[in-house]
């Protein structure tokens, strides 16, 4: 490419000679004629002496001169001939300088993306051979590296646990939310039951509450506040509960529903599942602790409503709804028949949890509706309500009691004795 440069450059040296010694080759033919006359007029005006009378010219020193002006004359168009010729030439190098580096720019463009997927190709063939190695691997070796990252994982987790034990039932208290003063959690133990109409389902699975308590300073009433993770502030547990037996008249159901019935006939009397779920918002739901520890009016009240589960029900067979919950308002004093407690009071973590064991509420003067939403007409939730004896409006005839712990902390505890929980 320099090479090309140095031949433009000395092409456009010699244009620029050409051009000058056509100028000198006119000025000389110009001077060859004008000169004689002027050495004339110089002789006479400096009062020289009459020239001799000249010699009658040659014919031949005349067609000799228009025979050199003719020469120069072709001289002068062979040199345009040839500067014209320079500059063709010069078009074409410029043209083969311009293809030249687009070529050079294209084999550069083309070289980079080889370097590139050959670098790819060595990629590939690395990972390859590290699965290869990978693969190679006795089995035994792999097994002992996946148990022993097992066995570290879970005694990270029980240092963690052993360190943070009695914090863990806070995990889901809503600490970010700027209302919540406390947290609180609870939990029912295997002597709690409920009952409505001939529904009596012992509570032997635990069920448990949890969230956040926003505290009015004023009059020191609590507002419930759930948890911001997604989990229930009461937690659906399904429980056993009584057998679909006998009790159902059929001839209470539609044609349609009747022949369901008898379809189901294997499973019909497959035990029936109840579920106690929280009924509306977790706001509606109250505790306060003064009349937990005073024994004295109500300590928890839950709107809450029952699903029931069986493979003749559809699937939101509920007694009691969002719209019409079963308000059960339980307390450690009197209700109807029963008696509460409000149990053993302790602390934890250095006065930081306050813990209540053994607590006893109960309630017996609530009433449950009939069942809703139980088949697909009108006459299996008729036909249950006379199987299940509901609605049960009657005082005393329906009973929750809820025996178990419960604990309280303030939410800056939680916040900063535990902050791996959030």
């Amino acid at each position: 490419m320099r090479a090309m440069l140095r031949e433009v450059r000395a092409i456009g040296a010699r244009r620029r000679a050409l051009v000058v010694l056509m100028a000198l080759v006119a000025s000389f033919a110009a001077m060859s004629v004008v000169a004689p006359a002027l050495a004339s007029a110089h002789a006479a005006g400096h009062g020289a002496k009459p020239a001799k009378k000249a010699k009658k010219e040659k014919p031949c020193r005349k067609k000799c001169k228009l025979e050199k002006l003719e020469r120069l004359e072709k001289e002068q168009k062979e040199l345009s001939e040839q500067v014209g010729q320079k500059d063709k030439e010069i078009q074409q190098k410029n043209k083969e300088l311009t293809e030249s580096k687009a070529r050079g720019e294209k084999e550069a463009e083309e070289r980079l993306r080889s370097e590139v997927e050959a670098k790819e190709k060595e990629l590939q063939a690395k990972e390859a051979e590290l699965k290869k190695h990978e693969e190679e691997l006795p089995q035994a070796e792999k097994e002992k590296l996946e148990r022993e990252a097992k066995e570290t994982a879970q005694k990270e987790l029980e240092e963690y646990e052993a360190t943070h034990q009695a914090w863990l039932p806070f995990r889901h208290c809503p600490v970010n939310n700027g209302g919540t003063s406390a947290c609180f959690w609870g939990q029912s133990g295997p002597e709690s039951e409920f009952t409505a109409g001939k529904v009596h389902v012992p509570l032997v699975l635990p069920i448990t509450i949890w969230g956040g308590l926003e505290i009015n300073e004023e009059t020191e009433e609590l507002t419930t506040i759930g948890p911001e993770d997604g989990a229930p502030t009461l937690t659906p547990v399904a429980q056993p509960g009584p057998a679909l037996n006998k009790d159902v008249d059929a001839e209470l159901l539609s044609p349609a529903e009747k022949e369901l019935y008898y379809r189901a006939h294997p499973v019909r009397q497959e035990q029936t599942t109840v579920t106690i779920e929280l009924a509306g918002p977790p706001v509606e739901m109250k505790i306060s602790t003064n009349n937990l520890i005073n024994e004295n009016g109500t300590a928890l009240a839950l709107p809450t409503k029952v699903k029931l589960s069986n493979p003749f029900f559809a699937n939101d067979c509920y007694v009691g709804s969002d719209e019409h919950p079963i308000w059960i308002y339980l307390t450690t004093g009197s209700s109807g028949s029963f008696h509460g407690s409000a149990g053993s009071f302790g602390t934890e973590q250095g006065g930081e949890i306050l813990v209540i064991e053994d607590n006893r509420l109960v309630e017996n003067t609530f009433e449950a509706p009939g069942v809703e939403g139980c088949g697909g007409d009108s006459s299996v939730d008729e036909a249950m309500d006379a199987a299940l004896g509901l609605p049960s409006l009657e005082p005393g005839s329906n009973v929750a009691v809820i025996q178990g712990t419960l604990a309280v902390s303030s939410v800056e505890a939680v916040k900063r004795e535990a902050p791996g929980l959030f």
